[in-house]
């Protein structure tokens, strides 16, 4: 469609310049003002278009945070609240939205209009003697026939320019998120399964959101094969950077990391994640049934053994609440796997890792958030999937990091002390000072 109303109006033109060259000359004296009046309707177009995508945007995160913090706006009475930041924003969205429409409408009207003067001044110049002289009344008459045949082709044009902007504005967003970096593929490295040694050699690193903070300075320690590490510190010391290191979700600047003394930047990416399991705070659930969720990872869940997705459920004691579910195995644990509690969709993450079976397991404060109930079966869970494995234990409450092999305390991006349990807190250093953070209130009490 365009194309082709391109194309008549092309030829239009021509036939103009074919009838009179001077005539013509004069009628495409509105040019720049057209020109200026599409400027201007781009900009004004696309600067609306941002504006609306990004309120409606803003509208769909305020109404998934409304539903899925209802509990909270009842508790806290924050109907009212949140209703006017709704509002509100619904409003700004809802102006740009009629400012675009009235663009919109008015740009082929203005379009018609600039070809109108035109004509007006075409017939001006016509009037003049020379003109009289030299061209025929009806070649005239045949000239504003085709300017009158513009009308359609230009008020065609003029009204494609404001879906064409706000496409341009949706592409412009799609084509930025294409453009950014993938992932590098790593080296060509494969190992069958790793032996679990983790090596950390002076690792700098910064978030490239923030290159004026570094996380990590110059870390180093070594992880034998089998062995059972916590990291403990306080928040934002780099605990959590260190498994987004260990696991490629980003790459340090400076120093060195080994899984078996090979740099992890050697390994093919896919074969390094298949090295790692991981059971985490909050561990992603999935709108599918229990089988599935347990099998993720697999390329067809399908095939998975059902005896050995079983005897990972019982030994991540998950065999129990199974058994209860309508359909077992089958049954669907909804969206996040909202129908679960909290610890049966720990028990679903650990009997996952344990499927996996590789040989580094992380564990990123999984059972924080626990009762005392559920918090003992998935300990009994994680006690299993430990055995015969390095496993990294990210954890704020030390109670449960007792009987690391080791204990690694991060401080502002450092490691600041290494040992086991006793003899960290005989040092009396800041494990000393963060046990007993936590244990001196209870002791006081007691």
């Amino acid at each position: 469609m365009v194309l082709g109303t391109l194309l008549l109006l092309i030829g239009l033109l021509g036939y103009m310049f074919y009838l009179n060259m001077q005539l013509a000359a004069w009628f495409l004296l509105i040019l720049p003002f057209a020109l200026v009046l599409i400027a201007w309707l781009r900009h004004r177009i696309r600067r609306y278009s941002r504006q609306i995508q990004s309120g409606v945007a803003e509208i769909n995160q305020m109404s998934t945070e409304a539903i899925e913090g209802h509990p909270e706006i009842k508790i806290f009475q924050a109907h009212e609240q949140r209703r006017n930041y709704f509002a509100g924003v619904n409003h700004q969205v809802r102006n740009r939205q009629i400012k675009q429409d009235l663009i919109k409408e008015a740009a082929p009207a203005f379009m018609q209009m600039l070809i109108s003067l035109a004509l007006a001044i075409m017939i001006w110049v016509f009037l003049s003697v020379e003109l009289l002289n030299t061209l025929p009344p009806a070649d005239l008459v045949i000239f504003i026939g085709v300017v009158v045949l513009l009308y359609s082709p230009v008020r065609r044009l003029a009204a494609v320019v404001v879906p064409w902007q706000q496409c341009m504005v949706a592409a412009k967003d799609v084509f930025t998120t294409l453009a950014l970096p993938v992932e590098p593929p790593g080296g060509s490295f494969e190992v069958p399964r790793a032996k679990g040694s983790i090596t950390f050699k002076d690792v700098c690193f910064h978030y490239p959101s923030n290159p004026e903070r570094p996380v990590l300075n110059e870390l180093s320690f070594t992880i034998k094969p089998g062995q059972t590490v916590a990291l403990v510190g306080d928040s934002g010391g780099g605990k959590s950077t260190i498994i987004k290191l260990l696991m490629r979700f980003y790459d340090c600047q400076q120093g060195e990391i080994l899984i078996d003394g090979v740099p992890i930047g050697d390994y093919q990416l896919p074969n390094l994640r298949r090295q790692i399991a991981m059971v985490s705070q909050h561990p992603a659930m999935f709108n599918d049934t229990v089988f599935n969720n347990i099998a993720l990872g697999s390329p067809n869940p399908s095939e998975v053994y059902p005896r050995t997705l079983e005897k990972a459920a019982e030994k991540a004691y998950a065999t129990d609440f199974i058994l209860h579910l309508p359909q077992g195995m089958q049954t669907p644990i909804g969206d996040r796997g909202l129908l679960l509690s909290g610890g049966q969709r720990q028990r679903l993450a650990i009997a996952r890792a344990l499927l996996k079976d590789a040989p580094i397991l992380v564990l990123d404060e999984a059972t924080s958030s626990l009762d005392s109930r559920s918090e003992h079966w998935v300990r009994k869970g994680l006690a299993n999937v430990a055995a015969n494995r390095t496993t990294l234990v990210i954890a704020h409450r030390l109670s449960t990091v007792e009987n690391a092999d080791r204990i690694f305390v991060i401080h502002k991006g450092q490691l600041a002390e290494a040992g086991s349990h006793k003899n960290l807190l005989q040092r009396q250093g800041l494990y000393h000072d963060l046990y007993h953070r936590q244990f001196a209130p209870a002791e006081a009490e007691s």
